[in-house]
């Protein structure tokens, strides 16, 4: 007796792996794609600043050099959690199902996490020096800075919580996972866009009211306040995308 083999069923078998794909390692590749391409415009950025300011304080190229060694330490940690679900378990179909959270990729989230709050404090340090510097001391001046130091604290504690989740759960799919950390993942997000703009709104002011009179200096002040400006939306923007895919 012949068995009859319905082309029907493989479609249906292939739509249904692509599926569990699109579920699981399937936005963390792309994501995790973008990163490692982004990793490329940290290398140039890092190259460029030890070139053209070879004047800064020790202290300040310490900074550099060791957030550009985090995001190296980032982008192999990505390369080894991709590495491991998608060539050591290539084709194996009883992985494709959920994605398996390594200890490469708990360490990339905690270092991603470490990375943005070490940059926010560090310009929020820039903000309050620069406030007293220009502008007499007032009483609200420290509690501005010190709620902004609590939401970027706040948004290192949340990503803190989603990996702690990951690591309680590893053989989840990806979309059981952020319905699970939906409430630490937009903790997270919502206050690292509020310090973000805080930055930028307040780099902005502190830096407009340092101009000179002297063109060339108010030339390279406004540069800088666009710089800020600049840096603020993107950054807001970046995180508004991700609260909406979230939701």
């Amino acid at each position: 007796m012949l068995l009859h083999h319905s082309p029907r069923s493989d479609v249906v078998m292939d739509d249904s792996r692509h599926s569990q794909l699109n579920d699981t390692i399937g936005y963390i590749f792309i994501g995790m794609t973008f990163e490692l391409f982004f990793y490329g415009f940290s290398l140039a950025q890092t190259q460029y600043y030890f070139h053209v300011y070879p004047r800064d304080h020790k202290y300040l190229k310490a900074l550099v050099a060791f957030l550009w060694l985090l995001d190296t330490v980032t982008a192999c940690c990505d390369s080894s959690f991709l590495w491991y679900n998608v060539i050591d378990h290539h084709a194996d179909i009883g992985s494709a199902s959920h994605i398996i959270y390594t200890n490469a990729f708990n360490a990339e989230a905690f270092l991603s996490a470490l990375i943005v709050l070490m940059t926010q404090l560090y310009f929020i340090y820039c903000i309050w020096r620069l406030m007293h510097g220009l502008i007499a001391p007032k009483w609200y001046h420290l509690s501005l800075i010190l709620t902004m130091i609590a939401f970027a604290l706040l948004s290192f504690c949340g990503g803190i919580a989603c990996i702690y989740d990951m690591t309680q759960f590893p053989d989840e799919t990806v979309l059981a996972t952020a319905d699970r950390t939906e409430v630490p993942a937009l903790i997270q997000a919502v206050t690292a866009f509020v310090t973000d703009l805080f930055i930028a709104v307040a780099l902005s002011i502190i830096l407009h009211r340092k101009k000179t009179g002297f063109s060339r200096t108010d030339s390279v002040i406004a540069k800088l306040v666009i710089f800020a400006i600049q840096r603020g939306i993107i950054t807001a923007y970046v995180a508004d995308f991700s609260n909406i895919v979230r939701m």
